[in-house]
């Protein structure tokens, strides 16, 4: 359903944030905008219990968004209502449902991997890797060092800082060749 409603639009999936990661995704967002106004966010917060937490901060950012399980009743219909409309340019969508961020990811044209910025030790970098996608983590990946490692060795992922984030996204998206060769290495 994602595909289709973001037709004609590039993702940033950031998956398993936590609690500090989603108020820096917002920041650096209209910079990525300006760089590519073709873009639309998936968020997904690592644990479920914070899916209202999120959707608070996204209420009070004044931004675009929308709840994936919004569009749960929309999967029966044979015709679209309000709620089931395509994605549009600058939207995020708050992942708010289970099992599905594996599949997001390989619709992504850059992957935030969360739980890195925060020192809570990341979260799997493989899980956007096997869909050959450029990777982004924060400078906290413990719970994930050899693989994080191997693929830093591979030029493979591209390590950040809070403060380094938008530039180093904004980069892997208006650069269409390098972006492409780090997720096949990836």
């Amino acid at each position: 359903l994602l595909k289709a409603f973001a037709a004609g639009l590039r993702l940033v999936v950031a998956g398993s944030t936590l609690e500090g990661e989603e108020a820096a995704l917002l920041e650096a967002w209209p910079r990525l905008l300006e760089g590519d106004p073709q873009l639309a966010m998936v968020l997904a917060p690592r644990h479920p219990e914070r899916f209202g937490a999120v959707a608070a901060l996204l209420q009070n950012s004044g931004m675009g968004w929308v709840k994936r399980s919004d569009w749960r009743a929309a999967e029966s219909l044979s015709e679209a209502d309000s709620s089931s409309k395509p994605l549009n340019p600058a939207q995020i969508v708050l992942l708010d449902t289970i099992g599905e961020l594996a599949s997001v990811y390989s619709l992504a044209s850059v992957a935030f991997v969360g739980g890195s910025l925060v020192p809570a030790g990341g979260h799997n970098p493989l899980e956007p890797a096997q869909f050959g996608v450029p990777i982004v983590m924060g400078p906290n990946f413990a719970n994930f060092r050899a693989i994080t490692e191997d693929l830093l060795a591979h030029d493979a992922i591209c390590i950040t800082e809070k403060e380094g984030l938008a530039k180093n996204l904004i980069d892997l998206l208006c650069n269409r060749t390098e972006p492409q060769a780090m997720g096949d290495r990836a």
